[in-house]
């Protein structure tokens, strides 16, 4: 089973902080991106995530209620789980980026190094 649906979960309560967004509204999205919203034991895993994101917006229940229709809203737990995932994406990017100013810096180094050796002997030579 393919669980993007979660961290697409999370984006959604994310994007949506301020206003809420509904539990269809949620559907209708894992619906566009491709998810087979009929299998029946990925519907329990996605109301198992829901309940996890999730508060209605009179903040009394957590989770999702067939009888609430209004906009649910992000839970801080799941906010700050969210925002560690974004961090720890960006912690990832800015790694392999040193990595490679560093890999720069050492060619450039062994450069300087060749480059001085050559002049230093060139001087003794002549």
């Amino acid at each position: 089973m393919n669980i993007d649906y979660i961290l697409l979960i999370h984006k959604l309560a994310y994007d949506n902080l301020e206003n809420g967004i509904s539990y269809q509204a949620v559907i209708d999205k894992l619906k566009s991106k491709g998810l087979d919203i009929n299998n029946q034991s990925l519907i329990a895993s996605i109301d198992r995530t829901f309940n996890q994101v999730f508060v209605d917006s009179n903040r009394a229940n957590v989770g999702f209620s067939k009888d609430y229709t209004g906009n649910y809203f992000m839970l801080t737990d799941a906010y700050f789980r969210y925002l560690e995932y974004v961090e720890l994406v960006e912690s990832r990017k800015n790694a392999e980026s040193a990595k490679r100013q560093a890999r720069h810096a050492i060619y450039i180094t062994l450069f300087a190094l060749v480059v001085s050796i050559v002049i230093g002997i060139l001087q003794l030579v002549a």
